[in-house]
This record gives C-alpha cells, structure tokens and sequence, in this order.
C-alpha cells in the first residue's frame, strides 16, 4: 500500500503539527472596516457589512462601524444605534476544490433615541459599489 506508512504513523504527530503551521502561516489577520449596505427608515435599521477571503482572519473595525450606524440614525433623527441582531457571515463565492472563497460578514443596528416620524423612502445603498 504505502510504502511509508509505519514512518508516517510514529510521526504523525510531528507532521500534523507542521501542517497546521504551513496552513496557518498563509491566514493573515486584517481588521476590515464596514460599509453600510441596507437601511430602513421605516423599521429604524441599519446594515453593515464587509468582505472576507478564505486566506484571511478578519474582525470588523468596531469603532467605525458604530460610528455609520450612528450617522445614518442620526440623518433620520435619531440619537445613537446599537446592535441587535446576531452577526451573521455567508458565503458568497464557492469553490468545489477550495470551499468558500469569499464571505460576506454583516452586522444590522437598530436606531435609538428619538426618531422623525417624516415618511421617506428608504435608502437602500449598493453593497457592491463599495467594493467593485
């Protein structure tokens, strides 16, 4: 079968070790700064989001990101935004050899504080113009 075997299983540890290595040594760690990607004034939310590759341990640029939110809550009358909902991270490119290629991460707010009754239609900007 394999001519190596009984050299791979006494060092298997060994190996498994330096692979997790390799594969770690090609991640890098980058802090993503968030865009924002759906607004509602109507229901007082806002949605931010980044992208993220396969090669990359990503964490969103926190600060920042609440500094949008807030903004936008703040064009509508509003005091302050806060998160309310799970962040969620789907994949948006797959590839049958590799896996996922390309996850989008996104985050939604909810508007604080008092807000305008004014009835506008909804801002709903393009992700994809971002980062196109």
């Amino acid at each position: 079968m394999f001519k190596h075997w009984d050299y791979f299983m006494e060092h298997k540890a060994i190996l498994i070790c330096l692979l997790s290595i390799a594969v770690q040594g090609c991640m890098r760690e980058v802090v993503k700064d968030w865009q924002e990607t759906d607004a509602s004034r109507g229901d007082a939310t806002v949605t931010l989001s980044y992208e993220r590759s396969m090669a990359e341990i990503a964490t969103g640029n926190e600060q920042q990101a609440n500094s949008v939110a807030k903004s936008r809550c703040q064009t509508w009358g509003y005091t302050g935004a806060e998160t309310f909902a799970v962040r969620s991270e789907k994949c948006e490119e797959m590839s049958a050899q590799w896996g996922c290629l390309r996850y989008l991460v996104t985050q939604k707010y909810l508007c604080t504080g008092t807000g305008s009754n004014r009835s506008e239609p909804n801002e709903q900007p393009s992700f994809h113009q971002h980062f196109n």
